[in-house]
């Protein structure tokens, strides 16, 4: 097999930050309309994000004060959402069940 799955790294190298937090930038504008339509669908609790890349929705939902975990299958990622100040951990979305280790009342997966 050939691609992501096979290689696991989706495509995505250390190289490709500067480009991902610019273009997390130019997506603030979506994001906040984004965060601001589907925040009042989740339940009290705590929030894990899957697929966070530079965990720009985290950063939103946490300024909305909500108790966010961002995730990344990225170990670089992961260590970039840290250094902005997240709770942050290597999680693939595959892995999900054995890596878990406290339920969450709310996951969102919206680029995953």
């Amino acid at each position: 097999m050939s691609g992501p799955t096979a290689t696991g790294e989706y495509g995505y190298t250390p190289a490709a930050l500067p480009n991902m937090v610019a273009l997390c930038a130019r997506q603030r504008p979506k994001d906040l309309l984004f965060i601001d339509g589907l925040s009042h669908y989740f339940r009290p609790g705590r929030i894990l994000e899957i697929g966070a890349g530079c965990g720009q929705l985290s950063e939103l939902l946490a300024a909305k004060g909500w108790d966010v975990t961002a995730s990344d299958v990225q170990p670089f990622l992961v260590e970039y959402m840290a250094s902005r100040g997240l709770k942050a951990r290597v999680l693939g979305a595959l892995d999900l069940a054995s890596l878990i280790e406290r339920p969450y009342e709310n996951i969102l997966a919206q680029s995953i």
